[in-house]
Order: structure tokens, then C-alpha cells, then sequence
């Protein structure tokens, strides 16, 4: 059993705690976190041609929770007593999942073996891959509703607009933080689990590879590869904490700058 006290207030939380002996606490251990998924998957595989291979595949899904380790920022430990306000969007939940693959293994291009070693025999391939980003949310860092200092965030601030609209985007403020306000001290605000989310990312790795045989099964491997190739960035969640100088502002991205590798590799 938790031992924050089980409702807000103004007078001594100890009061309101089930063991007024005992310092607070959040205690995780018990079976109650129900979680909730539903989803749709389909995939498409396409031969064009001979020398060219296609596969697609499209996720839509929604995950619910009450608790979870996955979010990057804004996570939220339920008291026992708040559990219904914290039934939202998991830390892990994307809503769209898009990948594209393929591979083409170029022709070779005359009868000239010579020519052929040069310019025939040539592969590339790549994935493509977009996905919506994952949710975050806004919460107090103090112990506003006088419940006890358990050591984790689990209070809301009251919600008092859209967080989406009505301000200007950019990383100093990426979402509407005039939409929230400190409640009153001993009451509990009213924003609970109300998802945001991160930027959506999509991303294109791709390879260009030759080989040449020498002898039956052994061949030499010619491979360039480049991840994040069009060398792309992506905005992690900002800060989520109420009242903090980061409040509302982005501090890093979700993904790297381009790297390039070359390799030659013998097969044997």
C-alpha cells in the first residue's frame, strides 16, 4: 500500500496518510497496472522484376497504461489513489509505423568481362522507415497537493487551455505553456495524464555494394553504407517540468547526424 496520504489537502498530510508513523512512498510492487493494446499490421512484398525487390509494411496501433519506464521525460508514478487519472498513452505508444525496403542488383551490362567487372554487378539497398512520435507529459515537481514527498512525480498542474495552439512553435517553446497553471495548494490539478507528442521521425539508410568472384563461392565485397543519409534531424520531447527554467523547451534531438562506412570484405 502506498503511503502518501489518500487526498490532497491543507492541513498536515499525516493526517490524511494510512501509517502517519511512516515516511510517504510509492510503492510499485502490487498487481494493479493494467495495460491495454490495439493494433493493425499489414505488409505488402513486391518482385517488380528480377533484379529488383520491394516490402512494405504499415503499423497502426494504440497502447494504454497507467505507468510505465519507457518515456524519456515527463514519467509519472501513480499513487494507488490516482490511478484513473493516469490511464493515457504508454511511454512506448507510436500510433504509425511506415517501413519501405528494397534491393536492386543492377544487371550486368555487356559481354565484355572487363566492362562487366567495372560497371556490371553493382547492388543497392536501403530501408526507409517513418514513424509518429511518442507521447509526453506535463508535471508538477513538487508536492503541491500536500499528499507527502514520495520522491517521484505524481502530480498534475490544472489545464486551463490548448496546448497545441495559440503561441508561436519553436524550440524555446514548443508547445502553449500558458495552458497550464499551478492549482491551489492542497488541491489537485486537473491536467492528469494528457498526452503530447514528440516530433514524428522518418529516416533512409541505404548501401551500394559490388562483388567480384574469383572462384566458386569465394568473392570480393566492395560495400558503402550511409545511415541517416539525408542527414536529417528530429526534436526529442521538451522539458515537461511546470515552473523549471526548461519548461516547454527543446534541449536535444532524437536521432544522430549522418555517418558514412566503406568495407572491403573477402567471402570465403
Amino acid at each position: 500500500m502506498d503511503n502518501v496520504a489518500t487526498t490532497p489537502g491543507t492541513d498536515s498530510y499525516k493526517n490524511r496518510q494510512p501509517y502517519p508513523t511512516l515516511a510517504p512512498y510509492v510503492l510499485n510492487g502490487y498487481n494493479e497496472f493494467n495495460s491495454w493494446y490495439e493494433g493493425l499490421a499489414a505488409k505488402v512484398t513486391v518482385r517488380v522484376a528480377h533484379n529488383l525487390n520491394l516490402l512494405a509494411n504499415y503499423t497502426h496501433a494504440k497502447t494504454m497504461d497507467v505507468v510505465d519506464s519507457f518515456l524519456s521525460t515527463g514519467s509519472i508514478s501513480p499513487t494507488r489513489y490516482t490511478m484513473a487519472l493516469n490511464r493515457a498513452p504508454a511511454g512506448f505508444n507510436i500510433p504509425n509505423i511506415f517501413n519501405f525496403s528494397y534491393v536492386y542488383n543492377l544487371p550486368r551490362m555487356t559481354q565484355n568481362r572487363f566492362f562487366n567487372a567495372i560497371i556490371g554487378g553493382w547492388s543497392t539497398s536501403g530501408i526507409f522507415s517513418a514513424h509518429t512520435g511518442t507521447p509526453y507529459y506535463v508535471v508538477l515537481q513538487s508536492d503541491n497537493e500536500n499528499i507527502g514527498s514520495a520522491g517521484r512525480n505524481t502530480e498534475f498542474p490544472n489545464f486551463i487551455g490548448d496546448p497545441t495552439s495559440g503561441f508561436t512553435q519553436s524550440t524555446n517553446e514548443w508547445f502553449n505553456t500558458a495552458a497550464y497553471a499551478l492549482p491551489a495548494f492542497g488541491t489537485r490539478g486537473n491536467g492528469n495524464r494528457h498526452a503530447l507528442y514528440a516530433q514524428s521521425v522518418t529516416s533512409w539508410n541505404a548501401s551500394l555494394y559490388k562483388q567480384w568472384a574469383f572462384k566458386e563461392q569465394k568473392y570480393v565485397e566492395l560495400r558503402g553504407e550511409a545511415y541517416n543519409l539525408p542527414n536529417s534531424h528530429h526534436f526529442s520531447a521538451p522539458g515537461v517540468g511546470f515552473g523549471t527554467s526548461s519548461f516547454g523547451k527543446i534541449s536535444s534531438t532524437s536521432d544522430s547526424a549522418r555517418s558514412i562506412q566503406v568495407g572491403l570484405k573477402l567471402h570465403f
